[in-house]
């Protein structure tokens, strides 16, 4: 191992949780492009000491949600953008203060910390990134985080912990895969389609009109999940396993056969990732 390889293997892993798609309905600087200039300017603030990435980023094949539970968990310090007050980043943000994980909170001058979580350590940057006001923010984040990795925990347990310390997980660390994940949901969806029904149970109802492809489709536009995990997933394998659990999760008893959801999603998958469909051949034809 070179001592350059040994290096990069030391270096503590700090996860972002942020937004990463457009928010301009909250305030037209709030792009796609915004976010990803936010996380480049982090990366770059830290790369020297510091692997960073999003906790969505996947190396592996497990499911982006097992990932991202991994990252939230097992990751050295995070650091939480809750400018525009995104669901998704609130909740994750959540899992980490529970996990009693070191954790620092940022946001541009236009939010403020939530009265719930201003315990949490802080710091502003400015919405426009202006340069030279990024280079001081810079200088206190790193301070901050060299500060978080001399101590376990973070503040808000620290503060209000003995409400629910008896509930806190007590591992250093965790690896959830995606057995742990769906197994279960996979179970059941076999003996339902080995063993279907004449008569469709009461959860299947609203799946009657998915026999189309496009009411599948229309299904799966109208769902944050989905949205996101389109955004996130590296390849069709892990939108076709994340698709398989959000269906499983939602239409416990769905009865429909395994074939026709597969080339559907692989159908979906292919028109919305690259709009490049007209080069994918389907062995199965569409009503």
């Amino acid at each position: 191992m070179t001592e350059e390889s040994k290096k990069e293997k030391d270096k503590k892993k700090c996860g972002l949780i942020m937004p990463i798609s457009s928010m301009e309905n909250i305030n037209n600087k709030y792009t796609a492009e915004h976010w990803e200039d936010i996380k480049k300017a982090l990366q770059k603030f830290l790369e020297k000491d510091y692997i960073v990435e999003l906790v969505s980023d996947s190396k592996t094949s497990e499911i982006i949600q097992a990932e991202i539970l991994n990252s939230i968990f097992n990751d050295d310090i995070v650091i939480c953008d809750i400018s525009g007050s995104n669901p998704n980043v609130m909740f994750e943000l959540g899992l980490r203060i529970a996990f009693n994980k070191r954790v620092i909170v940022i946001f541009d001058k236009n939010n403020k910390v939530p009265f719930d979580i201003n315990s949490i350590p802080h710091l502003t940057y400015p919405e426009d990134l202006n340069i030279v006001k990024m280079e001081n923010f810079s200088e206190n984040l790193r301070q901050k985080i060299k500060e978080l990795l001399k101590k376990e925990g973070n503040s808000y347990i620290d503060t209000y912990g003995n409400l629910f310390k008896d509930y806190i997980l007590k591992e250093e660390k965790i690896d959830i895969g995606t057995g742990k994940l769906i197994l279960e949901h996979l179970g059941k969806l076999e003996d339902m389609l080995l063993n279907r029904k004449k008569e469709p149970s009461q959860d299947i109802f609203p799946w009657f009109s998915l026999i189309s492809y496009e009411s599948f489709e229309k299904e799966l536009n109208n769902s944050f999940l989905i949205k996101k995990l389109l955004e996130s997933s590296k390849n069709y394998n892990d939108f076709f396993k994340g698709v398989i659990e959000y269906i499983m999760i939602k239409y416990p008893s769905l009865k429909i056969d395994s074939f026709t959801i597969q080339n559907m999603i692989h159908k979906y998958f292919y028109k919305n990732f690259n709009n490049n469909q007209k080069e994918i051949k389907y062995d199965y034809i569409f009503k």
